[in-house]
């Protein structure tokens, strides 16, 4: 005898949950409560989708932010701090440093979150890549 309400969806319905979050783990429960709706035409609510999400040992969490630096830029900043790594401390008494501002170019100070299984917070599709502040030189 059936206690409960028959489940929406099948294991294989459920997997197919897992392998999108797997391929894509910044999509949002709701989005893909309405792919599958327009997939397979079933209804169902987000949390229905969290709760499959969270058996499959997947867990919302906020991403980790890492600064977004090309191969380039690395070999010049590398370059640059070689050129001073050396230099006397009288040399230092005459810089003058300056006042970096912060401007949000590309994205808010919104969280981004992230669906993720234990222990792989540091993988590079986990993170959130940020993009470095730009200084005003007055």
């Amino acid at each position: 005898m059936r206690t409960a309400r028959p489940a929406i969806f099948t294991p294989r319905g459920q997997r197919w949950f897992a392998k999108k979050i797997t391929i894509s783990s910044k999509i949002s429960a709701v989005k893909l409560t309405l792919e599958d709706r327009t997939r397979s035409g079933k209804i169902s609510h987000p949390e229905t989708v969290r709760n499959i999400l969270k058996n499959h040992d997947f867990h919302a969490r906020v991403a980790k932010k890492k600064p977004f630096i090309s191969k380039k830029d690395q070999k010049e900043k590398l370059k640059f701090a070689r050129c001073y790594f050396k230099k006397p401390k009288y040399f230092w008494e005459f810089v003058i440093f300056v006042d970096e501002s912060k401007f949000n170019v590309f994205v808010s100070n919104g969280k981004q979150k992230v669906w993720k299984r234990p222990n792989t917070e540091l993988h590079l599709r986990k993170l959130r890549a940020t993009i470095a502040n730009l200084s005003e030189v007055a």
